[in-house]
């Protein structure tokens, strides 16, 4: 009586385990990219919806008459409360008195520079920035539409925010598009 394995026996063995080894790889990696997929998707729209998020609360406040839209370009004014330490938002004349960070003098600017979301401050005496703040990463397009485009009483945004799923050459790039529209005050 013989004791052992044949040669047979053993490479049989081994190349049923090498595939299912090989099946538990494969589903492992289906569910690894799955999970980076969502992963992805979920921070851009974390981010984008920051971004939209931040710009619709200022852009609510905004009348007609105090914004301009230039491609992916908006800039405006909003209420400024006036003289400083009140709760005043009219001049002596009843009028709204209209600027950013409580003065008159400056803008806010919202613009898509080198795939991000930037809010500025912006100096109208002098056209320089004051401030910049990054609302949102990975944007790539940004879409302002005023409707009527000659008196906008509505803004339509559509930011379109993508970022590869992993780096390297011919990375798959997961993509999210949000849209929101806001209609001015007055």
């Amino acid at each position: 009586m013989k004791k052992g394995y044949s040669l047979v026996e053993i490479l049989v063995v081994a190349g049923l385990l090498a595939l299912v080894v090989g099946l538990v790889l494969s589903m492992s990696n289906t569910s690894n990219l799955s999970w980076d997929t969502h992963n992805i998707q979920l921070e851009l729209q974390q981010k984008a919806r920051f971004g939209i998020e931040k710009m619709v609360e200022e852009l609510y406040q905004v009348s007609s008459s105090n914004i301009t839209v230039a491609g992916n370009i908006t800039t405006f004014k909003i209420p400024v409360i006036v003289p400083p330490d009140t709760d005043i938002y009219n001049d002596t004349t009843g009028d709204v008195t209209w600027g950013a960070e409580g003065n008159v003098s400056r803008s806010i600017r919202y613009r898509n520079v080198s795939n991000q979301l930037v809010r500025e401050i912006i100096n109208d005496a002098t056209s320089v920035v004051m401030s910049t703040q990054v609302c949102a990463n990975n944007v790539t397009a940004m879409v302002l539409v005023p409707t009527p485009s000659s008196f906008p009483e509505t803004l339509n945004i559509n930011i379109t925010c993508s970022k590869p799923l992993r780096p390297g050459a011919g990375a798959t790039n997961i993509t999210t598009n949000l849209e929101s529209q806001v209609t001015f005050r007055n």
